[in-house]
């Protein structure tokens, strides 16, 4: 602006606070029944409640700084992964070099496609290799319940070699 003024930084125009309520909506092609989430920008970190039928608990997302990725911690009290609503892979496997989050999540009742998991545990941490392509490393993978106990650990990442992904994993299963 040539008169002397600053320009209005995008953070001024930022809400403050998020309530949102929906009966129903797609999300990477699944759906999602009676959300309602509330969340409250603190600093630049947004913090809040999400319940709807297929989860419910608190979370906290913290934009991407610099060479970080981007942080989303999630305390579940329940998980319900349905269908995919169609044929089509995920989306997001399929969208370049992504730069996907870190993770840090805890859900006490998992369900995925209509079976019963139990705890989950996740903790994956996204990372630039020396040769600038990503990798999605899981630095803590454990699925707990009555009969058994999964844990892993490894990594994902696409390469030339391996355009659509390359995933290695070392896992342990103690079955009860």
């Amino acid at each position: 602006m040539g008169s002397g003024k600053s320009a209005l930084n995008s953070a001024e125009w930022m809400p403050q606070r998020i309530d949102l309520q929906v009966a129903s909506m797609n999300a990477l092609n699944r759906n999602i029944r009676q959300l309602q989430l509330q969340a409250n920008l603190v600093g630049s970190a947004w913090q809040g409640k999400v319940q709807a039928q297929e989860l419910a608990g608190d979370f906290n997302y913290q934009p991407a700084k610099g060479t970080e990725s981007a942080l989303i911690m999630a305390r579940l009290s329940h998980l319900n992964v349905p269908e995919n609503t169609t044929t089509d892979r995920d989306p997001w496997l399929d969208s370049g070099t992504p730069d996907y989050p870190t993770l840090d999540v805890l859900v006490q009742e998992l369900e995925v496609r209509g079976k019963k998991l139990g705890l989950l545990e996740l903790k994956a941490k996204n990372q630039i290799r020396s040769d600038g392509s990503r990798e999605w490393n899981l630095n803590h993978l454990a699925i707990q319940n009555e009969d058994a106990v999964f844990s892993a650990q490894g990594r994902w990442q696409k390469t030339p070699a391996a355009p659509r992904g390359q995933t290695q994993m070392d896992f342990k299963l103690t079955v009860k």
